[in-house]
């Protein structure tokens, strides 16, 4: 056994991380990127009427309507995002992240504890690690995620010491950014 660390992941942390870098990912760009070409050419339509209509009064009008409704529906979104983030991070797939965790490295793989479960990781079957605001996420080929929470400052050495481990059993770099490709089990954006 080269090193044993225990953590636990705040829920609400979590979910105001991940609320942060949602938009980032690539399935809800494309979603978002619909939704505005659709969105522009109701527009485009609403204002060809109103322009051949000569009504200036309508036209400004539907310019500020757009611009409050596209405020509007960004916000209420967001919200939506949020409040699905959290039906599924209480959901029972997220259990094992939420509690108390072991992290054992051994020369031949990571093995994680939980109150739930023991899973173990061959090196081989990491294939991704990043290190983006308090949270050290590595990801297998299983497509398991597992969160490693560093805002605990009495394990910032031990962590340290997991990315450096990881790192030369894997052949890994160290990504700073979030994974952009990063899939959520049980949720749908639509």
């Amino acid at each position: 056994m080269i090193l044993i660390i225990t953590y636990e992941v705040n829920k609400s942390d979590f979910l105001d991380f991940h609320c942060k870098y949602i938009f980032s990912l690539i399935t809800l760009k494309k979603y978002i990127k619909y939704l505005y070409i659709v969105f522009s050419i109701v527009f485009f339509i609403c204002f060809t009427i109103a322009f051949s209509m000569a009504i200036r009064i309508a036209l400004i009008c539907m310019i500020i309507a757009a611009f409050l409704t596209r405020n509007f529906l960004s916000n209420m979104y967001k919200r939506k995002v949020r409040r699905n983030l959290l039906r599924v991070f209480n959901s029972d797939i997220y259990k094992n992240t939420f509690s108390k965790t072991e992290l054992l490295l051994t020369e031949k793989s990571i093995q994680i504890k939980t109150d739930y479960a023991t899973k173990i990781f061959l090196w081989e079957a990491i294939y991704d690690l990043h290190l983006i605001d308090n949270y050290l996420i590595i990801r297998t080929l299983s497509d398991e995620i597992i969160y490693v929470s560093t805002s605990n400052t009495e394990h910032l050495k031990k962590i340290s010491k997991l990315v450096e481990v990881i790192m030369n059993y894997s052949n890994l770099e160290l990504n700073k950014n979030f994974p952009n490709d990063l899939k959520y089990k049980g949720y749908i954006f639509f």
